[in-house]
C-alpha cells in the first residue's frame, strides 16, 4: 500500500471517492482505475481514512454490502475476489462484517402523491412490470417554500428516466425545491425572481468541473443506501452540492487528479535559494527567487487551499494565514528564509477542500465549503505576538448566519465582509457588518443573479463618475461578470451582467489599481477548450453598466488558472500546475499584458489538472509572495521584477472623453508631450480606445505638434463596435516634445460614440 496516512482527504471527500467506486462496482469492477481500487482498500485499512467517517460502522457496513453483492454477481471475477482475500487477511473488522452481513430483503414502496394528488401532474400509483421492489409512483411530492405539496413532472421515480433533462442548475436552492426541472409550480416560478433555471452550474473551487449528467443506475434499493452515506458528511446547498452532477463531477475531477503531499522542505539558508539559469532548488523560474518551503506535514498536515497575510502594526512583522483542509495554520514568515509555524485553528466541524479567508482590522475571517454547520470563524491575530511553540487555537467568535461558504471577500475600507457560495442569499454574497470584529451581524443579501463564485468589493474611484464614492462588488458568476452597487446593504442594485465569448466557468478577477480595468480568469476553458493555453480575459470598466470585453491575454503555460492579485503594474496569478505567473499589465489599456516572471511549484507538468497553486498573496511590504499548494504546502518567494522592467519609455495619455457628434466636424482630444530631446521615434506607437456604434463611419488621424497629419484608420464598411487599436507611426520627422491630438470625425449619419481615452509611447 502506498504511503498515504498523511493524506487526508476531508471526509466529503473520501465519502463521495467510495461512492464512486461503489457505482463502478455496480458496472465492472476490473474497469475500475488502480487508484479508485486503493481509495475502497484505504477505506478498510488506513485509520487516518477511518477517522473521516461520521459513522464509521455504518460506512464499512455499507462498502460490505456492495462488494457482497458483486461478488455474487460475478464469481468469476478474479481482481474483485483479490481486494477481497486482502481485505479478509487484513482486517478483522471486514472479516466480522462479511461474515455477518445479511443481504437485506426488498425494499417496500414508499407512499408518493398522496398529499398531491389533485397536483397538475399528479397520477395514481402505476406499478410496472418489474420486481415488487421497484414500484413506485410517477410522481414525487415536494414542498414548496410556502409548504404546500405539489408534483413535479411524472417519471421521476427510481429506475425511471426523466422526461425531459433536468434543470442544469438543480443546485440552486430554488431549483432544486422544484424537483430539478424547468417548470416549476407558479409558487416557485415566483421565488427564482427572473433567472430561470437554465444556466450551467459547474461548482468550482478546485472547483467547477465538467458538467456531464449523471447516469440513472438501475441499482436495488442499494442506491438508496448509498445516496444516504452520502448525505451523512455532505450539504445540500453546498457551492459543490452533491445533489447536482456539477457536484459529482468536480469530486471525480478532485479524486483523479489528487496525489500525496510532498515533503520537500527548504528552510533556514539564509539568503534562500536564488534563481538562476531557470531553476531554484527544484523548481523552474524567471525573475522569482525561492525563500522557503514548509511542507503540509510541518503546518498541521492536510492539503492546501486558500491563503493571506497580516502584517502587525504594532512590530511590522508579517505572517501567513494558510488555509488546509483540516484547519488554518499561522506562520511567522517575517525572516522568510526561516519562517515559523505558531499553530493551528481547526476546522470547526469537519474537513473541507474548499476553506477561504481574508483579514480585517487584526482578525482573521474564515469560512469552508461542504462543512454544514461550520459558519464564519473569527480570530483575533494578535494572540500570535506571544506564541513560541505550536499550539492549537480556538476561535474568538463564530457567525452563524450561514453554515457552508466558498469565498469570503472584505472591503477593509468599510468593514463589510461577502461571504459567497453559501447556503443563504441563492448562493450569492451574503453581507456580514465585521466592524466590531468579534461581534458579526448579518447586513443583507445580493441574490439577483444567484451563485457567485468570487468577488471584489471596492469603495469606487474609477473613471464612471455615475459610480463614484459607492461600494460595489464586482462579482464572478459562473458566467458573467456581474456588478452590483451594494452601497445600501438591505437593498443590493445589480448594475450590470455581462457574458463573453469563451465562457465556461467565470472564476474569480480583480480589478487595476485605477478600477478602470477588471481581469478575470476562467476556471474551465482551458480543460474544455482546443487551445489548452492559459487565458486572461480583460475588461475595460469604463462604464460599469457597460463592461467591455476588449480583448485575452494567452499564456505559454498550458495549466488552468485559479486566483490572481494586483498591486501596481502586476497581476499575481496561482495557477495549479503553472505555479505563480507573474504578468506585467501596465499596458491593459492596450488589451496587452506580457509575462515578467514565474515560480513554478508543481515542476511534473503544466496540464489543465487540478493540483499545484491554489492561491497567492503578494501584498507585503517585504515584497515577499506567500503561495499555498495543494500538496506542497507554503511556499515564500521574492518576485525580483526590476530585472524585467522595460527601459525607460515616455508614454503621454488622456483619457478625458470627448464626444463625436453623428456625422457632424471633426473633434481631437489633446496630449502634451515635455521632457524628451530630439524627435519622435519612427516606431511611434498610438494606442486609441474609441466607443462607437459602426466604428466604419470614424476617420481617424493623428495630428503632430506642428500641423503634420497621419491617418490612422480611414471610413469604410466596418459595422463592428468600437475601435481599440494600436497604431505604429514613423514620427521620426517630428519633434518629440509639443501637443499631439488624435482627430476623430464620423462621415455618416444614425451611430453614436466618443473617444474613451488615447495615448503616445515613445
Amino acid at each position: 500500500m502506498h504511503d498515504v496516512p498523511a493524506v487526508v482527504l476531508n471526509r466529503r471527500m473520501d465519502v463521495l471517492a467510495w461512492y464512486r467506486g461503489a457505482a463502478t462496482l455496480l458496472t465492472d469492477f476490473a474497469a475500475l482505475p488502480v487508484s479508485e481500487r486503493n481509495l475502497i482498500r484505504l477505506t478498510f485499512l488506513d485509520d487516518a481514512y477511518r477517522a473521516l467517517y461520521a459513522d464509521w460502522p455504518r460506512a464499512a457496513r455499507e462498502c460490505v454490502a456492495v462488494l457482497r453483492m458483486e461478488a455474487g454477481r460475478t464469481p468469476g471475477d478474479r481482481v474483485l475476489a483479490a481486494l477481497i482475500g486482502e481485505l479478509s487477511v487484513r482486517d478483522a473488522d471486514f472479516r466480522k462484517w462479511w461474515a455477518s452481513h445479511q443481504v437485506r430483503g426488498p425494499r417496500q414502496p414508499r407512499k408518493r402523491c398522496a398529499s398531491c394528488s389533485s397536483g397538475p401532474t399528479a397520477r395514481a400509483p402505476q406499478p410496472t412490470a418489474e420486481p415488487a421492489r421497484r414500484r413506485h409512483c410517477h410522481c414525487h411530492c415536494r414542498e414548496t417554500p410556502d409548504h404546500r405539496p405539489y408534483c413535479p413532472r411524472p417519471g421521476t421515480g427510481v429506475g425511471d428516466t426523466p422526461v425531459e433533462p433536468p434543470c442544469r442548475s438543480a443546485g440552486v436552492p430554488e431549483c432544486r425545491r422544484s424537483g430539478g426541472y424547468r417548470r416549476a409550480p407558479p409558487s416557485l416560478a415566483s421565488e427564482v425572481i427572473g433567472k430561470p433555471c437554465s444556466r450551467p452550474r459547474p461548482r468550482s473551487g478546485i472547483s467547477g468541473r465538467s458538467a456531464t449528467p449523471m447516469k440513472i443506475l438501475r441499482m436495488t434499493g442499494l442506491a438508496v443506501l448509498i445516496a444516504s452515506m452520502v448525505a451523512l458528511s455532505m450539504t445540500a446547498a453546498s457551492a459543490h452540492d452533491p445533489d447536482t452532477p456539477e457536484g459529482q463531477a468536480a469530486v471525480r475531477a478532485f479524486l483523479t487528479d489528487h496525489l500525496p503531499a510532498e515533503r520537500h522542505a527548504v528552510v533556514g539558508t539564509a539568503a534562500g535559494v536564488p534563481c538562476v539559469n531557470g531553476k531554484a532548488d527544484i523548481y523552474p523560474c524567471k525573475n522569482v527567487d525561492l525563500l522557503s518551503v514548509l511542507p503540509l506535514a510541518s503546518i498541521g498536515g492536510g492539503n492546501g487551499n486558500d491563503i493571506w497575510g497580516w502584517t502587525d502594526p504594532s512590530s511590522g512583522k508579517e505572517y501567513a494565514v494558510v488555509g488546509r483542509t483540516n484547519g488554518t495554520a499561522f506562520v511567522d514568515v517575517s525572516t522568510p528564509t526561516s519562517p515559523k509555524y505558531l499553530g493551528n485553528l481547526p476546522s470547526n466541524g469537519g474537513s473541507s477542500s474548499w476553506r477561504d479567508m481574508k483579514v480585517y482590522r487584526d482578525h482573521a475571517f474564515i469560512v469552508a465549503d461542504a462543512i454544514s454547520g461550520h459558519g464564519m470563524q473569527v480570530f483575533d491575530l494578535t494572540r500570535l505576538r506571544t506564541v513560541t511553540t505550536p499550539q492549537t487555537f480556538t476561535a474568538d467568535a463564530l457567525y452563524k448566519g450561514f453554515g457552508p461558504a466558498h469565498n469570503i471577500a472584505i472591503n477593509e475600507e468599510t468593514g463589510f465582509a461577502y461571504a459567497i457560495g453559501s447556503n443563504t442569499c441563492r448562493g450569492g454574497p451574503h453581507i456580514v457588518d465585521i466592524r466590531t470584529p468579534k461581534s458579526p451581524t448579518q447586513a443583507g443579501c445580493v441574490s439577483q443573479d444567484g451563485y457567485t463564485h468570487d468577488t471584489q468589493c471596492v469603495v469606487y474611484r474609477g473613471p464612471d463618475q455615475a459610480h463614484r464614492g459607492k461600494e460595489i462588488c464586482f462579482n464572478s458568476n459562473e458566467d458573467t461578470l456581474t456588478i452590483v452597487d451594494v452601497t445600501t446593504k438591505s437593498a443590493p442594485v445589480q448594475i450590470a451582467r455581462a457574458a463573453y465569448s469563451g465562457a465556461q466557468y467565470s472564476h474569480q478577477g480583480w480589478l487595476t489599481e485605477d478600477q478602470r480595468y477588471f481581469l478575470l480568469d476562467d476556471e474551465l476553458d482551458e480543460p474544455r477548450g482546443t487551445d489548452k493555453r492559459t487565458k486572461t480575459y480583460i475588461w475595460d470598466l469604463a462604464k460599469l453598466s457597460s463592461p467591455v470585453h476588449t480583448g485575452t491575454y494567452n499564456s505559454p503555460a498550458t495549466a488552468i488558472d485559479h486566483n490572481q492579485y494586483i498591486k501596481g503594474g502586476y497581476s499575481y496569478q496561482a495557477n495549479y500546475q503553472a505555479g505563480l505567473r507573474i504578468l506585467d499589465v501596465r499596458d491593459v489599456a492596450s488589451a496587452k499584458l506580457t509575462e515578467a516572471g514565474y515560480f513554478d511549484i508543481y515542476p511534473a507538468s503544466d496540464t489543465a489538472r487540478f493540483n499545484g497553486a491554489w492561491s497567492n498573496y503578494p501584498y507585503f511590504a517585504s515584497g515577499i509572495v506567500l503561495v499555498n499548494g495543494i500538496e506542497q504546502g507554503l511556499v515564500v518567494v521574492k518576485p525580483n521584477l526590476g530585472a524585467v522592467e522595460p527601459p525607460p519609455v515616455g508614454k503621454f495619455e488622456n483619457t478625458a472623453d470627448v464626444a463625436i457628434p453623428d456625422a457632424g466636424a471633426a473633434v481631437t482630444s489633446e496630449v502634451t508631450v515635455t521632457g524628451l530631446a530630439g524627435n519622435a521615434p519612427a516606431s511611434l506607437v498610438v494606442d486609441v480606445d474609441i466607443k462607437h456604434t459602426y466604428r466604419g463611419d470614424l476617420t481617424v488621424d493623428l495630428v503632430a505638434p506642428d500641423g503634420s497629419v497621419f491617418r490612422l484608420q480611414g471610413a469604410g464598411s466596418d459595422s463592428a463596435d468600437n475601435i481599440l487599436a494600436s497604431y505604429p507611426v514613423n514620427a521620426s520627422a517630428e519633434a518629440a516634445n509639443g501637443t499631439w491630438k488624435l482627430r476623430v470625425q464620423d462621415l455618416y449619419s444614425a451611430d453614436t460614440g466618443y473617444i474613451d481615452a488615447w495615448s503616445l509611447r515613445f
